[in-house]
Formats: C-alpha cells, structure tokens, sequence
C-alpha cells in the first residue's frame, strides 16, 4: 500500500496541487510560503517558521494514508500560524 508518509524517512510524501497533479511534497516550500507570509506583516522569525512548518507537517501525518492538496495544507499552515503568532504576544 502506498501511504503518504515515507516510514523510512518519516517525512511526507507527495501532495496534490491545484492542478490535480500529485507531485513529491517538499516541506522547504512549505517554509517559504510561511516565510513570506510572516514577512507580509512584518514578523520575521525563522524558528517560528520552522515551528509552524514542523507543528503543520505533524498535523498531515495523522491519516498516512491521505494525499493532501495544496489547500488542504494551506489551511492548516493559517491555522498554525495564526495560533502562534498569536501565542507569541
């Protein structure tokens, strides 16, 4: 069976993009999009990047079995994001 989390590794696989190509999931650009989100409004912090972007990842593991789409992953970076920042004051 074919799962979207690579055991081996422990990392995500592969998501679907609006397209409905499904392409090899790379979490750098996951960290890029947050980046330039956060620097949108002027809060630029690279461990809080990091942070948001492992919390989402770990939050894309739960159904292994699940491929996600970009917007699917989108949604649970805002909601991430705006929980930490929002922590963070």
């Amino acid at each position: 069976m074919s799962t979207f989390v690579d055991e081996a590794t422990d990392s995500v696989k592969f998501v679907i993009k609006r397209n409905g190509e499904k392409v090899t999931f790379e979490l750098s650009k996951m960290k890029n999009a947050i980046l330039k989100a956060m620097e949108s409004i002027d809060k630029v912090d690279e461990e809080m990047v990091e942070k948001i972007a492992r919390s989402s990842e770990i939050t894309l593991y739960r159904n292994p079995s699940h491929i996600p789409h970009v917007d699917e992953i989108h949604d649970i970076v805002e909601d991430r994001k705006s929980t930490r920042l929002n922590s963070s004051h």
